[in-house]
């Protein structure tokens, strides 16, 4: 006599689990891939315009004085709504922005925040931008020691994780750049 070799139904129940959990682990995993890819590329973005447009600033100027010699100029001191909105004010004459920011509520969501009075605005990728005027004697990118100023920017805007190196990242301003 021969027995009936079939799957009982609790094996195709396992077994039909099993294949879900493999899906949704794969799933996860490719989420997780293209959010990291989008972050990198949106700070990428971010970077490249801070870069290009400190540039411009730099070389409108005149001189060799930069950021330093506005501040100067207009006697601004240092950890001043006033002076961050300055500096604000010259990027956004340069960069495509969608709306500013000046209300400590709005930059909650950044994991460093200096100095009090921030000044900033979002970019059109949804990037947001915080500005921050430290030091009127500061030196060149190459003398990292003394920064004018500090860029803090958040990729994802306000959404999760919130975090230094993550989602936000910092860039320091000088008398002739941004690094």
């Amino acid at each position: 006599m021969r027995k009936n070799r079939a799957f009982t139904l609790i094996e195709l129940l396992i077994l039909m689990v099993a294949a879900v959990l493999v899906t949704v682990l794969i799933f996860s995993l490719l989420m997780q891939s293209a959010d990291k890819s989008s972050l990198n590329s949106r700070k990428n973005f971010a970077v490249k315009n801070l870069k290009i447009t400190s540039r411009s600033i730099v070389m409108s100027s005149n001189n060799l004085t930069g950021f330093s010699k506005g501040f100067l100029s207009y006697g601004l001191q240092p950890d001043t709504l006033e002076a961050n909105r300055f500096l604000r004010d010259k990027f956004a004459s340069l960069i495509s922005y969608s709306k500013f920011l000046d209300d400590e509520k709005e930059f909650r969501n950044f994991e460093v925040l200096p100095v009090k009075n921030p000044s900033g605005f979002v970019l059109l990728n949804g990037t947001q931008v915080g500005f921050y005027y430290l030091n009127e004697n500061c030196g060149d990118v190459e003398d990292s020691t003394k920064a004018c100023g500090l860029v803090i920017y958040d990729v994802n805007g306000k959404m999760k994780p919130n975090k230094l190196n993550k989602d936000q990242f910092t860039l320091n301003l000088y008398r002739n750049g941004i690094n």
